[in-house]
């Protein structure tokens, strides 16, 4: 195969948009773990006892890497003030409250869990991490009290001590972190081995369904390189194969193979409103595959496509039924022996050589267009067929 091949090209975009997904992975990765590095060490080192004078000399977190601390307050004296949450049964319960640690000659806020107990006068160790004061614990703690007693605005220190134990973002730190590496260590051994093996790239894979894949991309470059009918952009209809290529996919599919082709509509709502709706054109194979083909908002195009289809392989059921679904689900063998059926009946006509042209249309609108799926799932499922038959599709490309 030629290296300016249509198949040598769609792999070539597919590797260079799986090295594009690695590196966003491993960029994410890293950028996380930047992000949390120093609170998930704290979490898993801490917590550090640090001497009075350590704490005086800081300013906030920023200073310290060691930011979940163990300290030895000489009092802890409750300041009053909490925050409390209103249940919608009325029931009130109170979520924080507020001491000031007295360390050396200097006051730090601490907030404890849960309503305050008074004044101890003998604190022992007290654990937390040393936080940012919050835009609303500033003004409605700190700045209340100290415009209450003016005199102690110099003796906070500008941070508080979070004994709450609110442990709940490491953890989403720890599960991001781990999504991360394994979508990083999955897109680079899914690179390595698409590059050193090029049988086992997606697309040579999926063309291998049809028969020897080397064998279908000869038939598709051949066929490609003749005249042939456009669909919109992406969708490229050659003599016997419908090709649909972008920068980031790339399906084949030989019109004898399809079995039922419709268009399918996603509507996005804001409030009840349809704010967009996206297309695709879905195509089902007798191989138990279902192909999903994008066309964006460009649903002239996706219905285009499906006439063209509809052309090219009339034998093919074309329109979506909620009742050939159910057959397709549970029945997917018999509703492809029946496409098989129309198939060599037209193959048949054409065949014999008559002078007036078999009517496909009406042949397809009168026998076959709206199938009983009753008498579908009717059909002895022990019969055997000449053609070896597919399992139920549980792929979805």
């Amino acid at each position: 195969m030629e290296q300016n091949s249509t198949i040598q090209k769609a792999i070539k975009n597919t590797k260079l948009t799986a090295v594009i997904l690695a590196a966003i992975a491993i960029l994410l990765l890293a950028l996380l773990v930047a992000l949390r590095i120093k609170p998930l060490y704290n979490r898993f080192v801490g917590p550090f006892e640090v001497s009075s004078e350590e704490l005086i000399s800081y300013q906030g977190p920023q200073d310290t890497f060691r930011t979940y601390v163990t300290t030895y307050p000489e009092v802890a004296l409750d300041t009053g003030y909490f925050y409390k949450t209103v249940l919608d049964d009325g029931t009130e319960f109170v979520r924080h409250s507020f001491y000031a640690l007295l360390i050396d000659d200097r006051l730090l806020m601490a907030k404890y869990p849960g309503s305050g107990r008074g004044d101890n006068l003998q604190p022992g160790a007290v654990t937390g991490k040393i936080v940012k004061l919050t835009h609303e614990e500033n003004r409605e703690v700190l700045k209340a009290l100290t415009d209450e007693f003016p005199y102690l605005e110099e003796a906070f220190l500008p941070y508080i001590l979070d004994t709450t134990q609110n442990n709940y973002t490491d953890w989403i730190s720890i599960i991001g972190i781990a999504i991360l590496l394994g979508l990083s260590i999955w897109s680079l051994i899914n690179l390595i081995r698409r590059s050193g093996n090029v049988s086992k790239h997606p697309i040579a894979r999926k063309l291998s369904r049809f028969g020897d894949w080397q064998q279908m991309a000869r038939e598709i470059d051949a066929q490609m390189a003749e005249p042939h009918e456009l669909s919109g952009s992406n969708a490229h209809l050659t003599r016997d194969w419908l090709v649909f290529q972008s920068k980031i996919s790339f399906v084949a599919i030989p019109f004898r193979d399809i079995v039922w082709h419709y268009v399918y509509e996603l509507k996005r709502r804001s409030y009840g409103i349809v704010t967009s709706t996206s297309y695709s054109v879905i195509i089902k194979d007798r191989h138990g595959y279902t192909n999903n083909l994008p066309y964006g908002e460009n649903g002239g195009s996706a219905t285009d496509l499906l006439k063209k289809i509809q052309a090219r392989a009339p034998w093919a059921y074309a329109g979506y039924s909620a009742e050939l679904l159910k057959v397709w689900n549970k029945q997917a063998v018999q509703l492809i022996a029946s496409v098989n059926a129309r198939k060599k009946m037209i193959e048949e006509h054409i065949a014999n050589a008559q002078q007036v042209p078999v009517d496909t249309e009406n042949l397809i609108e009168n026998d076959f267009a709206e199938p009983d799926p009753d008498q579908v799932l009717e059909q002895d499922q022990s019969a055997e067929t000449s053609e070896p038959q597919p399992e139920p599709p549980t792929n979805v490309e």
